[in-house]
């Protein structure tokens, strides 16, 4: 038996009124799909810890561009509003995770040039 909040039959109806697939998805192909992209949400932020490491262990940015790593930064808060607005979880957490990391690279590339 499921639990559903509240809420629930307003979210099937908007699914149906705006002919959105059903979530979860019925099909496992693309239910498996769901659940690898909060998986690669995870997991695509924790493949900057390195850089964000090397930037303040070092304290050289050398070889890194402010320019570049401010675009980067200021296209997440985009990401940010755009997983906001179509409550994309998966989207809106990893570029939370993005913009943070993103801003601490350019605060060490600010600090260390």
């Amino acid at each position: 038996m499921q639990h559903h909040t509240g809420n629930h039959h307003l979210s099937v109806r908007r699914r149906a009124y705006k002919k959105l697939e059903p979530y979860p998805h019925p099909h496992l192909s693309v239910r498996s799909l769901d659940r690898i992209m909060v998986f690669i949400s995870l997991i695509g932020p924790v493949a900057m810890l390195p850089q964000v490491y090397d930037v303040f262990a070092r304290q050289s940015a050398s070889g890194l561009s402010l320019t570049t790593w401010s675009l980067w930064t200021l296209l997440a808060i985009v990401w940010i509003y755009y997983g906001y607005v179509h409550k994309e979880k998966p989207i809106l957490f990893a570029n939370i995770a993005y913009f943070v990391l993103q801003g601490l690279v350019v605060f060490g590339i600010l600090i260390y040039s």
